[in-house]
């Protein structure tokens, strides 16, 4: 992805033993008796929302978004001494800049058109904190997401159950169900991940007061990012009204387009 390096850094950094180690070592955190970034979060408490991997702001406005981290024991890491960058893709020139940055904000301020561009967020010594994000200027999140949405930025397999977690159950799941559920998609794959979530009863709640277009819709802005196009609508919707949803789930996340929107984070 081609971009201007837009850096926001927030002082200090992680302990000093993880920044030896290459970026994609497996470490086991809990060792470690210093605070370690173990995953970051995105929220935005004001104007606009996050809905999956979208950012979507509102036209001619200042908005700001609050980055979050928490260490390797689920805890608040401190947040005088996390740092990270949010850099900006060249599509985004004249769409949204980035304004300003304090403690753990971003203040973003977005023009008078509508548009999409890229933007990686990205930790400091750890690329598998590293996520890549798509901000709609002018678009709203038609489901989820809203003022108090949460993105989590870990790595691949926790991203994967995240994912499916959100499709399925419309919301961010628990960090230690992510930790459990992760460490499932790495040894076993997602298959019972995905039966167990569709037998879960806030499934059913959630099924409950959706038609299946709108399930549909859910899973595949959680899963890919994005509505439901024609072809999807046409090629999933008799399954989406017989409630086949675990076949319909099971073929996105077997879909190239899943692959390629995971295969960036190292796994």
């Amino acid at each position: 992805m081609s971009r201007s390096r837009i850096s926001v850094t927030a002082l200090v950094a992680f302990a000093a033993a993880t920044a030896v180690l290459p970026a994609h070592a497996q470490i086991d955190m809990n060792r470690w008796s210093q605070p370690v970034v173990a995953g970051t979060h995105l929220r935005v408490p004001g104007q606009g929302s996050i809905n999956g991997d979208t950012l979507y702001l509102p036209l001619r406005q200042r908005i700001e978004i609050e980055a979050e981290a928490e260490d390797q024991f689920g805890r608040q890491f401190p947040q005088a001494n996390f740092r990270f960058g949010f850099d900006l893709d060249q599509s985004c020139r004249g769409l949204v800049e980035l304004e300003d940055f304090s403690h753990g904000t971003i203040t973003l301020k977005t023009g008078g058109r509508t548009g999409s561009c890229d933007v990686l967020y990205w930790v400091p010594n750890n690329m598998n904190l590293d996520r890549h994000l798509n901000i709609q200027v002018g678009e709203r999140a038609r489901r989820g997401g809203g003022d108090q949405g949460r993105l989590a930025l870990r790595t691949r397999p926790e991203l994967v159950a995240a994912s499916i977690y959100r499709a399925i159950i419309d919301r961010d799941p628990d960090p230690r169900w992510l930790a459990a559920a992760a460490d499932e998609v790495r040894r076993e794959g997602t298959r019972n991940l995905v039966h167990a979530l569709l037998n879960d009863p806030q499934f059913n709640e959630h099924r409950g007061r959706s038609q299946p277009e709108e399930l549909l819709g859910d899973f595949y802005r959680a899963l890919l990012g994005r509505d439901p196009d024609p072809s999807g609508l046409q090629t999933y919707g008799s399954d989406m009204r017989r409630a086949r949803y675990e076949a319909v789930i099971n073929d996105i996340l077997a879909s190239n387009e899943f692959r390629q929107r995971v295969t960036r984070l190292p796994g």
